[in-house]
């Protein structure tokens, strides 16, 4: 019932919707010194068509059912500025996800905190550094027992530090910047991604620019 020749969902079984509220506050506390404070809260559900496999006959059922979306975030951040164009940024960051599905449900927990410091060294050196620690408590239950995570609950973890230098060969024309971050991550233990730049702008209108980089990527849940 509710399913077109296909086995989907049609149109009218399909439930969308979402109820969001959130706020922002920013201060310029000393001119030197400015404060950002912002929210969300939301719930919502989202219509699936999922496919439930068992070990039983008729070992797989098609299921029409919405998944739970809920949530918030929370996020406050501060700016200082210091002399020669050079500033401070420290931001702090909490999230919560709930979502349960036809045969999967994740509850989570994000704290994440990050540092940056720019620093302006005279009319050729443009360096920015930082630091950040992320750490993330889930707890994903089994709905179905043919789709689990084992362990069920843990704790991802990811700590980082990053360093880049934009030096402008030319002024206004031709810059090579170079970087790298350094992180250690709960899925892939102790990884570096460099990073080398180069732009020349011909004019005020044009610009070419080439890059080499190396990137990780963190797997999902499910590929892990």
């Amino acid at each position: 019932k509710g399913l077109d020749n296909d086995g989907l969902l049609s149109k009218e079984q399909i439930d969308q919707r979402r109820v969001q509220a959130g706020f922002r506050a920013d201060w310029d506390v000393t001119g030197h010194d400015a404060v950002t404070i912002q929210g969300d809260i939301y719930d919502g559900a989202a219509g699936e068509n999922s496919r439930l496999t068992s070990f039983t006959p008729p070992f797989s059922t098609i299921l029409n059912q919405n998944a739970d979306l809920s949530g918030g975030n929370i996020l406050a951040h501060w700016k200082h500025t210091l002399s020669g164009g050079s500033d401070l940024q420290v931001q702090m960051y909490y999230d919560r996800v709930n979502r349960v599905q036809a045969t999967q449900g994740e509850y989570r927990d994000t704290y994440d905190l990050d540092l940056v410091h720019h620093i302006s060294l005279g009319h050729r050196n443009d360096v920015i550094w930082g630091l950040g620690a992320r750490v993330s408590p889930a707890y994903l239950p089994e709905i179905v027992p043919t789709y689990f995570f084992d362990p069920n609950r843990r704790t991802d973890q990811l700590y980082s530090a990053f360093a880049q230098d934009e030096f402008a060969i030319v002024p206004d024309r031709l810059s090579f910047t170079i970087g790298a971050k350094f992180f250690h991550s709960s899925f892939s233990g102790f990884n570096t991604e460099p990073s080398i730049r180069l732009l020349w702008k011909p004019s005020e209108h044009q610009s070419y620019w080439a890059a080499a980089t190396h990137a990780v990527r963190t797997p999902s849940d499910n590929e892990d």
